[in-house]
């Protein structure tokens, strides 16, 4: 379902009619904590999602923003994963991609930007590893480093349901998550590439060899705007 200004429309006749403002494309409520954030998508959580998550933590779907064709207003999708968000977006528009063509979405990178308060971003985040202490480490750090990749290609702007303490699960293979969580009480949108940027940024100071010689990633990166990126065990 789509809404605009708060009339209950399909989704084609909502991308046929609209000339201006934001559009929400979810399918319903959510059956998941859908927190205040707006509408998500009614299907079950994935399996393990939950569970992955330690006391004190909940699950949010992903919501997604951005112009699916040149001189239309945004849009809002939803999913539990890039790929239930790219299927919505070429439902709207079947010749877009959320996914940039050169692997690489446009925009500075993470550390080449400015907060709001006009400081470097280098200086605005703290990277804790073996944080969470309540989760396990990712375990493979080559998949940790594909998920790095994968992330920094999607295009627009990302968050996760109002916190504190909602997290959403933006890349898993091979039992290695990355996870965005926002501890804002109010939406909050950065763009997508940057939750990859700040996770190679935990693969890279917090990964270490286990007993067995197998090398994994675990830590938490805070930003100074209240939202975090975390690595760490998952299961799929």
């Amino acid at each position: 379902m789509v809404h605009v200004s708060n009339n209950a429309l399909t989704a084609a006749t909502c991308w046929l009619l609209a000339s201006s403002g934001s559009l929400l494309a979810s399918a319903s409520p959510l059956t998941a904590s859908g927190g205040s954030g707006g509408l998500g998508p009614r299907r079950p959580v994935p399996a393990g999602l939950a569970e992955d998550l330690p006391e004190g933590f909940k699950v949010s779907p992903i919501y997604w923003k951005g112009v699916l064709e040149e001189g239309k207003p945004e849009v809002e999708l939803s999913g539990y994963s890039f790929e239930e968000i790219e299927a919505e977006a070429k439902a709207l528009n079947p010749a877009y991609t959320i996914f940039a063509k050169d692997g690489v979405a446009p925009g500075p990178a993470y550390n080449e930007s400015t907060s709001h308060e006009g400081l470097s971003t280098r200086q605005t985040f703290t990277t804790n590893c073996n944080q969470p202490s309540s989760w396990y480490p990712a375990r493979n750090w080559n998949a940790v480093w594909d998920g790095v990749a994968y992330l920094q290609g999607i295009t627009g702007n990302c968050r996760a349901n109002p916190g504190p303490g909602f997290c959403t699960r933006v890349s898993c293979s091979y039992n290695s998550g990355i996870w965005y969580c926002n501890d804002n009480n109010v939406e909050h949108w950065e763009p997508c590439r940057w939750i990859g940027d700040v996770a190679g940024g935990i693969a890279n100071k917090c990964n270490y060899y286990e007993t067995n010689s197998r090398q994994v990633v675990h830590g938490q990166a805070f930003d100074r705007r209240n939202w975090n990126t975390i690595v760490a065990g998952a299961t799929c």
